[in-house]
């Protein structure tokens, strides 16, 4: 969620960005490997703009509690992911709670945002401990066991757009083959959508329910150079 959005809707506090996911490209459990891999892929000439991450969840962690605000896309459910995990295992005694919102928070009127803000709660003890679980696996890139979690599991109380948006980031990692959105794109282009605003376009029309090519334009561009 922005800051001006949250200047907006006139709500308490400080608001701080999150900027990067892992819901697309490579990843890595090592901050060090991981700065560089996020900026080789994000094409940076240095890491430092992907180094920010590690200032925010800092300044969280003094706070002692924090109100955090992703949306059901697959990109912030997997950075809120990220960001719990990390937050609860550094500091178990951490108070959070949760907004749920289902766009971006730069698309919800302040209006929305506020009635989002009133609603917040708590996120559950167990649906701690199952961030830290899922989060491992992920890292891990243990594929299966996600996948065996996400057709056994029901409603998640504390996350109710995690299961959702984690299938939809696995769909990017078959193995051995293309993901889901590289597919998607190539397909497209064998089509005859030859250009970036016409491909993210039809991206959208594909991605039911999220409404929009969540992962942005600059994966899609991306993918598009990279045409066999």
């Amino acid at each position: 969620m922005g800051r001006l959005a949250w200047a907006a809707a006139e709500l308490p506090g400080e608001a701080l960005v999150w900027r990067d996911s892992p819901a697309m490209g490579p990843w890595s459990p090592d901050p060090e490997r991981r700065a560089g891999l996020r900026a080789q892929f994000w094409g940076l000439t240095g890491d430092s703009a992907v180094r920010e991450e590690e200032t925010v969840l800092g300044t969280l962690q003094g706070a002692g509690s924090a109100i955090l605000w992703f949306s059901a896309e697959p990109w912030d459910q997997l950075a809120q992911l990220w960001v719990v995990a990390r937050l609860i295992r550094e500091r178990p005694s951490m108070y959070l709670e949760l907004a749920q919102l289902r766009d971006g928070g730069s698309q919800v009127p302040p209006a929305a945002m506020a009635r989002a803000f009133a609603a917040r709660s708590p996120l559950a003890p167990e649906d701690r401990e199952l961030a830290l679980r899922l989060w491992d696996r992920f890292e891990a890139e243990d594929w299966p066991a996600l996948w065996k979690w996400l057709h056994k599991t029901g409603d998640v109380d504390s996350l109710p757009f995690l299961p959702r948006a984690l299938a939809r980031v696995l769909e990017d990692r078959p193995p051995h083959v293309p993901g889901r959105t590289e597919r998607q794109v190539r397909e497209l282009q064998v089509a005859g959508v030859a250009d970036l605003a016409g491909m993210m376009k039809a991206l959208a029309a594909l991605e039911a329910p999220y409404g929009l090519a969540w992962y942005g334009d600059l994966v899609v561009k991306k993918l598009m150079e990279t045409r066999s």
